[in-house]
């Protein structure tokens, strides 16, 4: 019998079987662990954003709370379209890259998003407040200082949107949700308490100036937290830019989560712009109680 008639022995051992049935058993527990993590993270942070919110309206008041809130949904929208869908394609781009090895693309991906962000959220923000300065005799008096205080929050919640989304694609979890989720409420909290307990006044510029605050200290430990993990990744490797591919493909996401955003917080906007800040107050503390 030659070589090529030789029969071959393709039969899997059994050792072999055990080996690849633990191995799908402990990426599926991996899956699990993290899924769980994730859940007991979004669980804990829900009950703590509530309850800074509760709270937020007993120090501030119907009518300081109401520009708050309206202010806040300002700039949670300008906070993602300022993104430009970098806080989404991040999740693509990065853990392709990572699985591909294509160690050079995620280095110049990681670089370019940051500044690209960076970037459009200071111009955002600027305009922004050059067209609330130019308006202002349009816009209610009591939207103007607060307006402009919450556009000064726009950069630093874009970027801490961006860290989320890069520790979500390199896969953690604590560094991706915990100081946005929990860190984030916790600070704001502790600010506007700390202004109440030592007799200062609450009020809704105050608020937002805590706001500012909290949104820096949860950037700075979520920005060091993903440098330090993201060094040893990309120590000594010269990046690669495909900035075109990663704009078009960007764009995408943004036009998806921009209209989702849109269609959640048309009704507060709206509501803001033709009836007080009390009105805004009610209705912005029954929907996040019944959602």
């Amino acid at each position: 019998m030659t070589t090529i008639d030789a029969p071959r022995n393709t039969a899997v051992t059994p050792f072999a079987r055990l080996a690849r049935h633990l191995t799908s058993q402990q990426k599926l527990v991996a899956v699990v662990k993290s899924a769980a993590q994730v859940f007991a993270i979004r669980l804990l942070g829900a009950g703590v954003t509530y309850a800074s919110m509760v709270l937020l309206a007993r120090w501030l008041g119907s009518y300081d709370f109401g520009i708050y809130a309206y202010v806040l949904v300002i700039v949670t929208l300008l906070g993602l379209a300022f993104s430009f869908g970098f806080n989404s394609s991040g999740l693509r781009f990065v853990s392709s890259y990572l699985a591909r090895k294509r160690i050079r693309r995620l280095s110049g991906f990681l670089n370019q998003s940051y500044r690209i962000v960076l970037l459009l959220s200071l111009l955002g923000a600027m305009i922004g407040s050059g067209l609330v300065l130019a308006l202002r005799d349009v816009i209610e008096s009591y939207y103007v200082v607060p307006l402009l205080v919450g556009l000064l929050c726009v950069p630093v919640w874009t970027v801490l949107n961006q860290l989320e989304a890069t520790a979500r694609a390199f896969g953690w979890v604590n560094i991706a949700y915990v100081p946005g989720y929990i860190l984030r409420p916790i600070l704001l909290t502790g600010f506007v308490g700390g202004v109440v307990l030592y007799g200062g006044k609450a009020d809704a510029v105050s608020a937002l100036w805590a706001l500012i605050g909290a949104c820096a200290g949860a950037a700075l430990a979520q920005g060091l937290l993903v440098y330090s993990g993201t060094r040893k990744h990309l120590a000594g490797v010269k990046p690669a830019f495909h900035t075109r591919h990663w704009f078009a493909i960007s764009l995408g996401f943004l036009m998806i989560d921009g209209f989702r955003m849109l269609l959640d917080n048309t009704d507060i906007l709206l509501i803001g712009r033709f009836l007080d800040p009390n009105a805004v107050a009610v209705y912005f503390a029954v929907i996040r109680t019944s959602g």
